[in-house]
């Protein structure tokens, strides 16, 4: 049986100290197939972007395991992990930090570059993937001259640039009007296919959950499946 693209088990995470200590996770399980879609609803502030930032490698776990590619993240060095980041996770924010010193090209090739590709290859792939999203005339703008569905289709294709196995979102359409979020999420969903990438993508919209292969609700620091 094929291992899960990403998973993780009885995943606990909690912030503060005392009497101020909010448990976030309490023993979260989740697993997702390579290719599978999969939303994770919850009211704000409920633990979509800890989760998320956890199955990413951005946070470590109070308690848990968490299982990338096959990979025990908890076992891995700090520059491993950084290396598995890098070639395996895509990820797209609600905000797309872009670097505002770079050109649009140059935000959606800087992970092929970290990773120490060739130049060439990279600024063709890159203008490639431009193509697909409409905005390859803006190649050469800085993400100040964009608009706000402009900024975030760039992000998208910035996360999906190295093919990655598993692509993380965390509410990329929150701060877009509804017919742009339309065209971020279907191009998202355009490319994920095209790649084959598990997509993890927490949302409040229950719409666009809709959409996906499978409905999680985060609720008292456990997901459930929610019936479609």
């Amino acid at each position: 049986m094929t291992a899960p693209a990403v998973e993780c088990r009885a995943l606990c995470k909690s912030y503060g100290d005392g009497a101020l200590r909010v448990e976030v996770l309490k023993g979260l399980d989740l697993a997702a197939a390579a290719g599978e879609s999969v939303a994770v609803v919850g009211v704000s502030g409920s633990g979509k972007s800890t989760l998320l930032h956890l199955l990413g490698g951005l946070d470590r776990p109070d308690a848990g395991d968490i299982h990338l590619c096959g990979e025990p993240l908890a076992a891995l060095s700090g520059a491993a992990l950084s290396r598995l980041r890098n070639r395996s996770i895509g990820f797209v924010y609600q905000f797309h930090h872009l670097l505002n010193d770079f050109s649009v090209l140059e935000n959606v090739v800087m992970p092929l570059l970290i990773r120490g590709g060739d130049r060439r290859e990279a600024r063709e792939r890159g203008l490639a993937m431009l193509d697909r999203v409409g905005l390859r005339r803006r190649a050469a703008h800085k993400p100040h001259q964009l608009s706000g569905g402009e900024r975030q289709r760039t992000a998208v294709c910035r996360a999906l640039i190295t093919r990655p196995a598993v692509v993380l979102a965390d509410e990329p359409t929150g701060q877009l009007d509804r017919a742009t979020a339309e065209q971020v999420t279907a191009e998202m969903f355009s490319l994920n296919r095209d790649f084959n990438s598990t997509l993890v993508f927490a949302t409040h919209d229950q719409r666009l959950a809709s959409r996906l292969d499978r409905v999680c609700r985060l609720e008292d620091g456990r997901l459930a499946a929610k019936p479609q």
